[in-house]
């Protein structure tokens, strides 16, 4: 692992940045950030690193607390604040943002549903990426754990590798403003009508049914669920140490 100074030395020790040689030789570059929120969004020393050099490397990571709001990543944000410099360095790099519509700032001092530590990566990039709720921390932030596909950590078998789906925008028990409320009923109840209307194409079982019909059947329902997620939830991939929502 190298530090490169250079590309964050206008930053004031907001930013760090590093580029790590994965095994077989490719080079990840990773830039943590601290964007402080004292000031005015115009003045703040983190955006003063090279962010363009930064995220128009080969392949990189961008993680930290960004100390934003924006209903760019988090669809149950009351208003914006501090985003316009995030939100134009992902749209003019085509950065891919991880975070899923968890909170990932709690206890005081948190506005409504908080999501300001956000993990961007260029879009040649997968990770597995989750929130550890359970270990405490003495922060009012979330623990974050990510891990590039491909390169696997000490401990991490990859060979268990699943595909799943983020719904975690579906569930309006968990949202408190009505509004959310609406907007997730709505979003589940289109997955709900597409699922459904795949469904019709199953074949009726019954106690004289055979066991190839049973397969087929299984077979259809799980390419209906499949469809269905695919078109009205995110696609996640998770290792076994990844919690499984």
């Amino acid at each position: 692992m190298t530090e490169v100074k250079d590309l964050a030395r206008e930053s004031g020790n907001h930013v760090q940045v590093v580029e790590v040689t994965l095994p077989g030789g490719d080079a990840i570059v990773i830039a943590n950030t601290y964007d402080q929120h004292e000031g005015s969004e115009a003045n703040r020393p983190a955006q003063r690193a090279a962010w363009t050099e930064i995220a128009r490397h080969q392949r990189v990571i961008i993680a930290g607390d960004m100390n934003a709001h924006s209903k760019v990543w988090n669809p149950r944000a009351t208003r914006n604040r501090n985003h316009a410099f995030w939100e134009q360095l992902i749209e003019e790099e085509d950065l891919f943002v991880w975070n899923t519509e968890e909170a990932t700032r709690m206890g005081p001092g948190a506005e409504n549903h908080s999501i300001i530590d956000l993990t961007l990566s260029s879009p040649n990039i997968e990770l597995n990426w989750c929130l550890l709720r359970e270990k405490a921390t003495g922060s009012n932030h979330e623990l974050i754990v990510w891990a590039v596909l491909g390169t696997p950590g000490p401990g991490v078998n990859t060979s268990t590798e699943t595909t799943g789906w983020d719904i975690s925008g579906w569930d309006h028990d968990k949202i408190s403003e009505e509004k959310d409320k609406k907007t997730a009923g709505e979003r589940r109840e289109r997955a709900r009508r597409c699922y459904l209307a795949g469904v019709g194409r199953s074949p009726v079982l019954s106690d004289g049914s055979t066991e190839e019909e049973v397969v087929e059947a299984a077979g259809l329902l799980r390419e209906t669920m499949t469809a269905a997620l695919d078109e009205h939830a995110r696609k996640k991939r998770w290792y076994s140490r990844s919690k499984p929502w």
